[in-house]
C-alpha cells in the first residue's frame, strides 16, 4: 500500500467509519435529510465504508431517515464545519479534537498530557466518563453518536530531539485553540508558533517552524512527515475525536430512530477501533519507511518527558477543562490500572 493510500485510511479512520450512524428512522411517505460533513475524501476507501455503514442504518430504519453527506472538507474546516451546525446550516459532523474543542473544551481531558497511555486505558476512561462527556455536549446543543480514535501523539522534528531541553531551542507548531498543548509548551519554557492546521506545511517548509506533536497518521495523510527527520517514539497524549448531530435536529427523530442510531454506532464501535488502532501502527512503519529517524527514548528520557505533560496536564485544568473532570479521569485510570476494569 502506499504511502498516499495509508494516509487516506488513517486520518479518516475514527472520523469517517461512525458517520454513516446518522442516518436513521422508520418507515415514512418522506425520508428525512440530515447534512453532515466530513473531512473523509469523496471516492476514497473509507467513502465505501460510510455508504456500508448508511446501508445498515437504512435496514434498522426501514429507510425513513437519509443522509446528505459533504466529504473532502468541501464544507470547510472542522471550525467552520461547526459555525455551520450553529446557524444550521449542516445538522452534524465527524469531528477530531480540533472540531470538538470549538464545541466543548472540556471534552479535552481525554486529551490530557501523559495521563491515558493506552488504548485500553482510554477504553476504560470512556467506560466511566461516557454519561459525563455526553451531558458536557449536550449542554451545548449537541449529541455525540459515536467516540472516534485518532492516535496517539509522537514528537516530530528536523534534527535529533530526545529531551524536552532540546525541544526548547526548536520552533515547535501548536494549533491556535489548543490549551492543551499550550499548556504543556509553558512547561517546557517554549514559545510555540501558533496557526491553524492548513498552515503547518508551508510553515515547515519555509522553516517557520521546525517540530510539531500530533498523531503519525494525521503527519502521514497532510505530509508533515516529509519535512521531518526524526520522531520521538514517546506516546504523550492520545487524539480523540466524534461524530456529532445538533440536539436540535436530533430531537426531531422518535424515540425508535435515536435507539437506531445508538444500535448503529454500537456495531461499528468494535471495526473502528481495530482498523485505527492497526493503521497507527503501519503509519509508523511507513513514515520509517520513508527516511524518518526514529528515537526510542531511555528511560531516563521517557521519565523527563512525562514528568513535563503530567504537569502540563494539571496546568491546562481550570482553564481547558475543569480540576474535578481532571481528578475523575485520574480516578478511571487509576481503577483500571488496579482492577483491569
Amino acid at each position: 500500500m502506499s504511502l498516499r493510500s495509508l494516509s487516506l485510511l488513517s486520518l479518516v479512520t475514527a472520523l469517517v467509519l461512525s458517520l454513516g450512524v446518522v442516518s436513521t428512522g422508520h418507515a415514512r411517505s418522506r425520508a428525512k435529510k440530515l447534512k453532515v460533513a466530513t473531512l473523509a475524501p469523496e471516492g476514497s476507501t473509507w467513502w465505501q465504508i460510510i455508504k456500508d455503514a448508511d446501508k445498515r442504518i437504512r435496514e434498522l430504519t426501514n429507510n425513513s431517515v437519509k443522509i446528505q453527506l459533504y466529504a473532502g472538507g468541501v464544507a470547510g474546516d472542522e471550525p467552520d464545519v461547526v459555525r455551520k451546525m450553529r446557524m444550521g446550516q449542516l445538522h452534524g459532523g465527524a469531528l477530531t479534537s480540533v472540531g470538538l474543542a470549538e464545541i466543548q473544551s472540556e471534552l479535552l481531558v481525554l486529551q490530557a498530557p501523559g495521563v491515558i497511555q493506552s488504548w485500553a486505558e482510554l477504553d476504560a476512561a470512556r467506560a466511566a466518563m461516557g454519561e459525563t462527556l455526553k451531558k458536557l455536549l449536550r449542554e451545548k446543543g449537541y449529541e455525540v453518536l459515536v467516540w472516534g480514535d485518532v492516535g496517539f501523539t509522537r514528537v516530530f522534528t528536523k534534527g535529533a530531539v530526545r529531551s524536552p531541553a532540546a525541544l526548547s531551542a526548536m520552533k515547535p507548531w501548536c494549533w491556535t485553540q489548543d490549551g492543551v498543548w499550550r499548556s504543556f509548551y509553558k512547561e517546557l519554557g517554549v514559545k510555540p508558533v501558533m496557526s491553524s492546521i492548513p498552515e503547518v506545511l508551508p510553515g515547515l517548509q519555509t522553516g517557520l517552524m521546525d517540530s510539531y506533536s500530533t498523531a503519525p497518521l494525521v503527519s502521514l495523510s497532510l505530509q508533515w512527515y516529509t519535512r521531518s527527520t526524526h520522531m520521538l517514539d514517546l506516546p504523550l497524549n492520545v487524539m480523540i475525536g466524534a461524530i456529532v448531530l445538533s440536539s436540535k435536529e436530533f430531537n426531531k427523530l422518535s424515540d425508535s430512530e435515536k435507539a437506531a442510531i445508538e444500535q448503529a454506532g454500537r456495531e461499528l464501535t468494535p471495526k473502528m477501533k481495530r482498523l485505527v488502532r492497526a493503521d497507527n501502527q503501519k503509519a509508523i512503519e511507513a513514515i520509517e519507511r520513508s527516511g524518518v529517524t526514529i528515537i526510542t527514548p531511555t528511560a531516563a528520557e521517557k521519565q523527563a518527558w512525562m514528568k513535563a505533560a503530567v504537569a502540563s496536564a494539571h496546568g491546562a485544568s481550570g482553564h481547558v477543562y475543569s480540576p474535578a473532570l481532571l481528578k475523575q479521569l485520574q480516578t478511571a485510570i487509576d481503577k483500571f490500572r488496579a482492577t483491569g476494569k
